[in-house]
Formats: C-alpha cells, structure tokens, sequence
C-alpha cells in the first residue's frame, strides 16, 4: 500500500497530512505518560509526516529525534 501510494507524490502527501491529522495528541500523550527522563534520542520508524515527533520536541525540547520512512515522507 505505502508502495502504491508513493508512487504519486500529490496522493502521498494527502495521506500523509490525513496521518498527521489522525495522530494529533499522540506525541502529547507520550510525553505526559511515559518515562523519559534521562531519555536523549529517540527513533521514529515510520514517522510519516512528523506529527508524533514534532509534539515530542515540543515537550522535551532537549530530546532528539531520529525519523525513518519512504523519501517522499520524509519531505512533508
């Protein structure tokens, strides 16, 4: 499916701003509910278009966040 939907830039980048959409909270929620101090990097495989980490950051500006996915999400 990913495959499919990478192979046209402007359908890829609907799904991922809906994934973003959908995912809205979820880095809030981590960063109010787990255990992260002491925490430095985290990793992020299949980050879509960053939603998650971006609120991650927001909490825990000193955290770095490492982002996997296809190239063309990476560019969102």
């Amino acid at each position: 499916l990913y495959t499919l939907l990478g192979s046209d830039p402007t359908e890829f980048e609907i799904f991922l701003r809906a994934m973003n959409s959908f995912s809205r909270g979820v880095g809030t929620w981590i960063a109010g509910t787990a255990v992260l101090s002491g925490t430095r990097r985290l990793f992020d495989m299949g980050c879509g278009g960053g939603e998650v980490a971006a609120e991650l950051l927001a909490a825990c500006p000193g955290l770095e966040i490492v982002l996997a996915d296809l190239p063309p999400a990476l560019k969102v």
